[in-house]
This record gives structure tokens, sequence and C-alpha cells, in this order.
């Protein structure tokens, strides 16, 4: 509880302003993180994209100085340390580095989002963070690479194997592609099903035209379907198919239907969304309930896709529903939601995030998702990374 404790007291004696000055700032660097962390990745030695990184972390770190947050300017010192060891040539710059980093930063998002939120952010293990941190710069490289592995496996709650250094940012669209393009007969125990199959229902095809319809209205959401009907069948499937398979199949290829109702400047619009238009976009759970409603046997997906943005503490939409109010399909479904969001471009954000940091963000979100479900929605995903890793 100790970097919660020094916050709070920088809060009592800056005040929430100050806090949440420094998180606006947080998201524009961020961005242009993920940029040069994405470029270091293809070319690591590239000078140019180190010292970028390095003045980026100096940049928060500053901020952090100016807005009087003594215990942000801690944690992010190590970050700036290593940057710096890297930019000197003492260090050589990994892909792992870069996603550690990132990791390193998401955490302290979260935690600082919790805060604003008087939430309690202890689960977040922000001071064994810190401690870890500490012990970065200053490391020879073979230490420094088993080092940052244990980081990453602290955060993100999944093994890295120690040869599995340049391919740590998995692909899940290129996952599904082989799996489905090439079947093996010495498949898994809990085999992928086909994202196209044939479902034995007369609707079915008006279902999946209506997707389709809708992935070819923005091209960031080419393949969508067939990557969240992979998911959401799979973590169903480990979890003993508690959800009627044929109503979650619909639920997902329609959660966002009603999207298709809403203008089209909405669905390209680079930077943050205007108040009125984020009223406007959470509609679409309503539109899209509202049209699968009026079609008889579907009740149960009918209430997936309205609640699918809630949030199991209170603070999602529509109707700002808690978790015994929410059904579990939605629960499901607001992890398969949340998972495409982070790892796939969208008009407000250029980069997606690896799975690993988009399962780590999952899995400090007590607040907002269901255990239950995160806990199978992990054992599918950790089947992923060993089976990248192998």
């Amino acid at each position: 509880m100790l970097f919660q404790d020094n916050l709070r007291h920088d809060l009592s004696a800056n005040g929430i302003t100050a806090l949440r000055d420094f998180c606006d700032s947080l998201v524009d660097i961020i961005s242009d993180m993920e940029r040069h962390i994405a470029q270091l990745n293809r070319t690591p030695s590239d000078i140019v994209q180190i010292q970028a990184l390095f003045k980026e972390l100096n940049q928060l770190k500053h901020n952090a100085i100016t807005c009087q947050l003594s215990s942000i300017v801690s944690y992010l010192q190590p970050l700036e340390d290593l940057a710096s060891e890297i930019r000197a040539r003492k260090v050589e710059y990994i892909q792992l580095i870069g996603e550690m980093i990132l990791l390193c930063i998401d955490r302290l998002q979260l935690v600082l989002e919790d805060v604003q939120q008087d939430g309690d952010s202890e689960a977040l293990h922000l001071d064994e963070i810190c401690g870890a941190m500490a012990e970065l710069p200053g490391s020879a490289q073979a230490d420094l690479v088993q080092k940052t592995i244990n980081m990453i496996e602290m955060i993100s709650g999944h093994k890295v194997a120690n040869n599995y250094i340049q391919e740590i940012i998995i692909d899940l669209d290129d996952y599904l592609l082989e799996t489905f393009a090439a079947p093996t007969s010495s498949s898994t125990s809990t085999p992928a099903p086909s994202p196209i199959a044939i479902i034995p229902h007369d609707d079915w095809p008006l279902f999946r035209q209506l997707a389709q319809l809708l992935e070819h209205r923005s091209h960031h959401w080419d393949g969508r379907t067939e990557r969240n009907l992979w998911l959401a069948r799979q973590t169903n499937l480990h979890a003993g198919e508690a959800i009627d398979p044929l109503q979650l199949d619909v639920a997902v290829v329609l959660h966002d239907i009603g999207m298709a109702f809403l203008p089209d400047k909405l669905w390209n619009k680079q930077g943050k969304l205007t108040e009125l238009e984020i009223r406007v976009l959470r509609e679409h759970p309503d539109l899209g309930a509202s049209l699968l409603e009026r079609m008889p046997g579907w009740e149960s997906a009918v209430e997936m896709i309205h609640q699918h943005h809630e949030r199991i503490d209170g603070s999602g939409y529509p109707l700002g529903l808690i978790d015994p109010a929410i059904c579990t399909g939605a629960k499901l479904l607001a992890i398969i939601d949340a998972f495409e969001s982070m790892t796939h471009e969208r008009g407000d954000r250029y980069l997606r995030r690896s799975m690993l940091r988009a399962v780590s963000e999952i899995n400090a979100s007590e607040n907002l998702f269901d255990r239950f479900w995160v806990g199978h929605f992990n054992a599918v995903v950790k089947q992923l990374i060993q089976q990248q890793q192998h």
C-alpha cells in the first residue's frame, strides 16, 4: 500500500485537479510511446526512436513533478533510468523491454483511474511492480532480460518462455488464419470451431450477412466477427457451455449491429469524442437489442446484446446495472468486446495493444469484469500463448 499511501498524501496536499491534469497528459504520451516502441520493435537500434522513448518517459516524469505528484515521479524514475541506459548503449533494446514499459504504464494508468473514482487499487499490486522496476537499471543484459520477463509475468499473469523474445506480441488474426487454413489431426482437447460454421437455424444466414455488411463499413472491423466468435465459443466451451451456444453465437454476431444506425463520422472520427458523440454512441446496445427482439426465439441473445456494455460495478451503460442484474452471457460478451477493442485499431487509436497488454488490463479491472468468465478467458488465452511459444 506504500504507493497508494504516498499518492493519497500527494492528493491531500495538491488536490485531485493535479492528478486529473497528469492523467490528461498521460493519455497523449502513451499514444506517442506506443508508436515509437512499435518502430523500435522493427528497428531496435534506431537511435532516433530510442531518443524519443527516453524523452517521453522524461516528459511524463516532468509532468508529474509539475503536478507535485512525487509518488508518480518515483514510479517513473526506474523506467527513465533504463531508457537512459539504452540510449547510452549500456544495454540493448529488445522487444520485451518495450512490452514491459507499456505494461508498467498501463498499470499506472489503471491505478490512477481507480483512485479518481475512490476505488481500492491494492489488488493492482503497484508496490510489487515498483520494487521490481527499481532493480532494472544497472543490470547486465542477460539479467535485464530475465528481470524483464519476470515483470511481464508479474503484471500479465502469463508465463513467457526465456527464448520467446521476438514474438512476444501475439497476433490473434495470424493464429486464426493458421488454424483454419491448415487444420491438423493433433489438435488440442478443445479444438477451435470453424468461425464460419453453418448454424442449423433459418435466421443464421441473415445474421451473418448483417454482420459482414457491418464489417465492410469500416476497415478497422475486418475479421472481427470471426475473432469474436472463436474467442466466445472457446471460452464458453472451457466453462462447460454455461451459456446456450446458439444464443451466444447470435449475440456475438449481432452485438454491435446497432452501430449501423449511427452517423458515419462516429465510426471513423480521429481523436476524442465529444460528450454528445459519446451519448449517441452509447445508444447502440438499445438499437441492436430492439432490432433483434422483433424476431421470436432470441430472447437470451437480446438480453446479452442489450447488456454487453454493462459493468459489474455499475459503471457501464445503458442502464448502469450491477453484477446480479447482468446476465451471464453479457458478462462474457463484455470481455470479448473489450479485448477486441484493445487489440485492434479504431478511428481514435492507431496502434493496437498486444494480447498480453489487453489481457493484463482485463485481469486488473476486477471491478469491471466478472471473475468467473475472466478465469475461463485466461485459460483460453494461456493456450494461445503456449501454442505460439512451442
